[in-house]
């Protein structure tokens, strides 16, 4: 019988290369991977509910203008609440599991 060639079987399984950063720059990492989430908590919902044009719309409109703008709180918070659970869970959950697991999140 002829014998097969052997392949390595690590090679099926390898892991990528990581990166091994210090911990000053996880730190740092993971400090910048919170801000960023917590500005989009911010900035992007305001944008999909339609907050911009509230912002900069002209001062001289009429109520009834206003009104039509459905950005007006307290009713606008009520869009908000679905997304309560999961985002608060998320950050639970990276803020518990440490800044150098949340790079990983």
């Amino acid at each position: 019988m002829a014998e097969r060639a052997s392949v390595p079987a690590a090679s099926a399984y390898s892991t990528p290369p990581t990166v091994r950063l210090s911990p000053d720059e996880l730190s740092r990492l993971g400090r910048l991977l919170s801000l960023t989430a917590l500005l989009a908590l911010v900035v992007l919902p305001l944008g999909i509910l339609g907050g911009w044009e509230l912002l900069f719309a002209p001062l001289h409109l009429s109520p009834e203008r206003r009104a039509e703008l459905w950005l007006e709180p307290p009713f606008c918070w009520a869009y908000f609440l679905p997304l309560v659970p999961p985002l608060g869970l998320y950050i639970v959950i990276a803020r518990w599991s440490g800044e150098k697991a949340f790079r990983h999140s």
